[in-house]
């Protein structure tokens, strides 16, 4: 009842987000083709101008980089330095995901799924499809949460430019979901231990915060890219922090396919041309802060912090680390920015506040789903199902954003990534299967040995 609830919970969030922002999203699309109709109109104007000029700019201008959003956004990658810029084309105006687009992604998805859901639960107890329509609807609901909060956050990221402030928002509904329900544990909760707690949400702020960041520089396709390469990040830090007993092994299929992971990445960068140094320096920066994160959090749930439960940890994180984002946001004005008529407007827009809503809530459903998962199907069946939502991703990017997959060059580095990731989860799980099989072995000739001898060892 308890598993049925919080999957209810969830999908009724989401459904009452969703109605909400369908129901405002009409009007404002009839008002964003009438803004773009009179840029293109201007474009036109400024076309018919430029012709008429009869001399030749002698001086090529240096560009520089700036924030990055949606790849086909006027001027996205760069600007010029003197000079303002030109109006959105036309052409690129329609490669500009719409929010109405959005919307109809996720009704579908989750629409879909709730239904489903509300199916399975209306089947009988002794029905034969019962046990494995659980497992199949698990599944389904968690990789459309994984994809669905990636695509949201880069729309966010895209209409607010303000990453810090997003993360805020998120970690504040998460503590409104979480923590009203599971107040009562978090007031009984030792102190002491919350205490010693209280560095993880420095970790998971700054996780978060860079995370969004990186959605403002990189499209979806390039982050899933980099993000294959957190093995080059996570293995050398587990091999040195990690005690020798718990250090991950290495062998050549493990070697041999992170060599194909950063060969794709290098392909995929050099085929779209243009590559954000800032947004790989937050990227690795994310991988180096998760890592952190989980090994921080696995010392103290095992050792100091034994007492807390997960929703004690959960409202923790969210509670306090949305401390150092507030900083944060303050530090780069994103708060005296909302001020600007323009920040207002999206601010106070029911589509983009429904949005947030739900990324916050799909952000809970991540880490409820994803232990309901693992508890269901074998780590294989998780680690193909991971893999599965990575190319959904690509295909959303592609899709909704226009990433560019504009040459061979670039499908190929892409194909190889991903391809470099699965093997290199397999050789992980083979080697996890090698030495659960040599402790079987060794524990069987143990045995047969006196009791002392097995002590001794």
């Amino acid at each position: 009842m308890n598993e049925r609830r919080n999957v209810a919970l969830l999908l009724l969030c989401a459904a009452a987000a969703l109605t909400d922002g369908l129901n405002v999203d009409s009007s404002a699309a009839a008002r964003e083709a009438r803004v773009q109709l009179e840029a293109a109109a201007v474009f036109a104007d400024a076309a018919i101008a430029a012709d008429g000029q009869h001399h030749e700019v002698d001086v090529v201008k240096q560009e520089l980089p700036i924030i990055t959003t949606a790849a086909g956004e006027a001027n996205a990658s760069s600007r010029h330095v003197s000079g303002p810029q030109p109006p959105v084309h036309p052409v690129q105006a329609r490669k500009v995901s719409s929010m109405f687009r959005i919307f109809v992604l996720c009704v579908c998805m989750y629409g879909g799924i709730a239904l489903l859901w509300a199916l399975f639960w209306s089947l009988p107890e002794e029905h034969a499809y019962k046990a494995n329509g659980k497992v199949a609807l698990l599944c389904v609901t968690w990789a459309s949460m994984s994809v669905g909060m990636q695509v949201l956050n880069k729309t966010l990221v895209t209409k607010l430019q303000a990453p810090a402030l997003i993360s805020v928002g998120q970690m504040w509904i998460a503590v409104l979901l979480v923590g009203i329900p599971s107040y009562k544990e978090v007031l009984d909760a030792p102190k002491r231990q919350l205490l010693i707690w209280l560095i993880v949400p420095l970790f998971f702020a700054g996780m978060l915060c860079t995370s969004c960041y990186t959605y403002q520089y990189m499209s979806l396709s390039f982050y899933t890219v980099i993000r294959n390469l957190t093995p080059l990040v996570v293995l050398p830090l587990e091999r040195t922090l990690m005690p020798a007993d718990m250090r991950p092994k290495v062998s050549n299929m493990v070697l041999i396919s992170m060599s194909v992971m950063l060969c794709g990445t290098l392909m995929y960068g050099g085929g779209i041309g243009h590559v954000s140094v800032i947004g790989c320096i937050f990227a690795f920066t994310n991988m180096i802060l998760a890592v952190s994160d989980r090994l921080v959090q696995r010392r103290l749930l095992t050792t100091e912090c034994t007492g807390l439960a997960s929703s004690v940890c959960t409202v923790m994180n969210n509670a306090f680390g949305s401390i150092p984002a507030l900083l944060v946001a303050g530090a780069t004005h994103q708060i005296s920015d909302m001020a600007s008529p323009e920040k207002r407007a999206s601010w106070t827009d029911p589509r983009i506040l429904t949005l947030l809503a739900l990324s916050g809530a799909i952000g809970i459903g991540i880490c409820y789903l994803g232990f309901e998962c693992q508890r269901a199907i074998t780590a294989t069946s998780f680690f193909v199902l991971q893999n599965f939502s990575k190319v959904v991703v690509v295909v959303c990017g592609i899709t909704f954003f226009g990433d560019p997959i504009n040459s061979p060059l670039a499908a190929a580095g892409l194909l190889l990534s991903i391809g470099g990731s699965f093997c290199y989860g397999k050789a992980q799980m083979s080697l996890q299967d090698q030495a659960a099989n040599e402790r079987k072995l060794i524990q069987s000739q143990l045995s047969s040995e006196p009791p002392a001898a097995q002590k001794a060892f």
